[in-house]
Protein backbone atom coordinates (compact mmCIF):
# COMPACT_ATOMS: atom_id res chain seq x y z
CA UNK A 1 0.00 0.00 0.00
CA UNK A 2 2.88 2.53 0.67
CA UNK A 3 4.62 1.46 -2.76
CA UNK A 4 1.18 2.94 -3.99
CA UNK A 5 0.94 6.34 -2.17
CA UNK A 6 4.34 7.13 -3.07
CA UNK A 7 4.00 6.57 -6.81
CA UNK A 8 0.96 8.62 -6.34
CA UNK A 9 2.39 11.80 -4.17
CA UNK A 10 5.72 11.73 -6.83
CA UNK A 11 4.47 14.37 -9.27
CA UNK A 12 6.52 16.26 -11.71
CA UNK A 13 7.09 20.22 -10.91
CA UNK A 14 8.87 22.74 -13.61
CA UNK A 15 10.34 25.40 -11.94
CA UNK A 16 9.45 28.98 -12.92
CA UNK A 17 11.70 30.96 -15.25
CA UNK A 18 11.71 34.09 -13.07
CA UNK A 19 14.27 35.51 -15.52
CA UNK A 20 11.50 35.06 -17.89
CA UNK A 21 8.61 37.23 -15.92
CA UNK A 22 11.27 40.02 -15.51
CA UNK A 23 12.31 39.90 -18.85
CA UNK A 24 8.54 40.12 -19.51
CA UNK A 25 7.73 42.66 -17.36
CA UNK A 26 9.91 44.87 -18.81
CA UNK A 27 8.87 44.25 -22.51
CA UNK A 28 5.04 44.82 -21.34
CA UNK A 29 5.93 47.79 -19.66
CA UNK A 30 7.95 49.25 -22.98
CA UNK A 31 5.05 48.21 -24.87
CA UNK A 32 1.77 50.06 -22.46
CA UNK A 33 4.64 52.97 -22.92
CA UNK A 34 4.74 53.03 -26.81
CA UNK A 35 1.07 52.58 -27.46
CA UNK A 36 -0.71 54.45 -24.50
CA UNK A 37 -0.35 58.00 -26.88
CA UNK A 38 -1.78 56.47 -29.62
CA UNK A 39 -4.90 53.70 -28.96
CA UNK A 40 -7.75 54.88 -26.57
CA UNK A 41 -8.55 53.40 -23.14
CA UNK A 42 -10.70 50.79 -24.30
CA UNK A 43 -7.92 49.65 -26.49
CA UNK A 44 -5.53 49.73 -24.07
CA UNK A 45 -7.26 48.50 -21.34
CA UNK A 46 -7.83 45.29 -23.81
CA UNK A 47 -4.15 45.10 -24.11
CA UNK A 48 -3.21 45.11 -20.53
CA UNK A 49 -5.54 42.46 -19.50
CA UNK A 50 -3.76 40.60 -22.82
CA UNK A 51 -0.66 41.51 -21.51
CA UNK A 52 -1.19 40.17 -17.96
CA UNK A 53 -2.72 36.76 -19.06
CA UNK A 54 -0.20 36.18 -21.10
CA UNK A 55 2.58 37.61 -18.61
CA UNK A 56 1.60 35.29 -15.72
CA UNK A 57 0.46 32.38 -17.53
CA UNK A 58 3.52 31.86 -20.09
CA UNK A 59 6.37 33.60 -18.92
CA UNK A 60 7.04 30.98 -16.27
CA UNK A 61 6.86 28.06 -18.30
CA UNK A 62 9.38 26.70 -19.71
CA UNK A 63 10.22 27.29 -23.32
CA UNK A 64 12.88 29.68 -25.31
CA UNK A 65 12.48 33.67 -24.39
CA UNK A 66 12.36 35.04 -27.82
CA UNK A 67 9.52 32.71 -28.47
CA UNK A 68 7.74 33.93 -25.68
CA UNK A 69 8.27 37.33 -26.53
CA UNK A 70 7.04 36.72 -30.44
CA UNK A 71 3.86 35.63 -29.43
CA UNK A 72 3.58 38.76 -26.71
CA UNK A 73 4.34 41.38 -29.85
CA UNK A 74 1.68 39.03 -31.82
CA UNK A 75 -0.81 39.39 -29.50
CA UNK A 76 -0.71 43.38 -29.14
CA UNK A 77 -0.41 43.30 -33.13
CA UNK A 78 -3.41 41.34 -33.11
CA UNK A 79 -5.15 43.56 -30.46
CA UNK A 80 -4.21 46.62 -32.09
CA UNK A 81 -6.11 44.81 -35.37
CA UNK A 82 -9.27 43.97 -33.90
CA UNK A 83 -9.79 46.95 -31.78
CA UNK A 84 -9.59 48.96 -35.47
CA UNK A 85 -12.16 46.17 -36.91
CA UNK A 86 -13.90 46.53 -34.11
CA UNK A 87 -14.13 50.89 -34.33
CA UNK A 88 -15.26 50.31 -37.97
CA UNK A 89 -17.96 48.33 -37.00
CA UNK A 90 -19.07 51.46 -34.37
CA UNK A 91 -18.17 53.90 -37.24
CA UNK A 92 -20.57 51.88 -39.55
CA UNK A 93 -23.13 51.31 -36.70
CA UNK A 94 -23.51 54.57 -35.80
CA UNK A 95 -24.28 55.92 -31.82
CA UNK A 96 -27.28 53.05 -32.13
CA UNK A 97 -25.38 50.61 -29.96
CA UNK A 98 -23.44 52.89 -28.19
CA UNK A 99 -24.09 51.94 -24.36
CA UNK A 100 -24.20 48.10 -25.41
CA UNK A 101 -20.95 48.39 -27.96
CA UNK A 102 -19.04 49.49 -24.29
CA UNK A 103 -20.44 46.37 -22.40
CA UNK A 104 -19.64 44.23 -24.65
CA UNK A 105 -16.11 45.39 -26.31
CA UNK A 106 -14.12 43.71 -23.28
CA UNK A 107 -16.15 40.82 -23.37
CA UNK A 108 -15.55 40.59 -27.34
CA UNK A 109 -11.49 40.92 -27.20
CA UNK A 110 -12.14 37.41 -25.75
CA UNK A 111 -12.17 36.47 -29.08
CA UNK A 112 -8.80 37.09 -29.90
CA UNK A 113 -7.14 36.92 -26.10
CA UNK A 114 -8.27 33.18 -25.49
CA UNK A 115 -7.08 31.82 -29.12
CA UNK A 116 -3.99 33.60 -29.14
CA UNK A 117 -2.60 32.66 -26.09
CA UNK A 118 -3.50 28.84 -26.75
CA UNK A 119 -1.26 29.22 -29.86
CA UNK A 120 1.55 30.64 -28.04
CA UNK A 121 1.04 27.52 -24.95
CA UNK A 122 0.81 25.00 -28.32
CA UNK A 123 3.94 26.43 -30.09
CA UNK A 124 6.06 26.43 -26.80
CA UNK A 125 4.98 22.79 -26.31
CA UNK A 126 5.78 22.12 -30.02
CA UNK A 127 9.21 23.62 -29.21
CA UNK A 128 9.48 21.43 -26.43
CA UNK A 129 8.45 18.39 -27.62
CA UNK A 130 11.01 19.08 -31.00
CA UNK A 131 14.11 19.62 -28.75
CA UNK A 132 13.11 16.63 -26.90
CA UNK A 133 12.83 14.41 -30.11
CA UNK A 134 16.20 15.78 -31.23
CA UNK A 135 17.79 15.17 -28.46
CA UNK A 136 17.23 11.59 -28.29
CA UNK A 137 18.06 10.74 -31.64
Amino acid sequence: MSSQQSSYSTSYKEKPQYLHIVVGVFVVIALVFVVQYVLNESVLISLIVFNMIFLLFTFPLGGPLWCKIVWLLIGNIVGILFSLIRLSFTLVLGTDFGGIDFFLNHIIDFLWIVPLWSLALSSLSTLKHRKKSTEVR
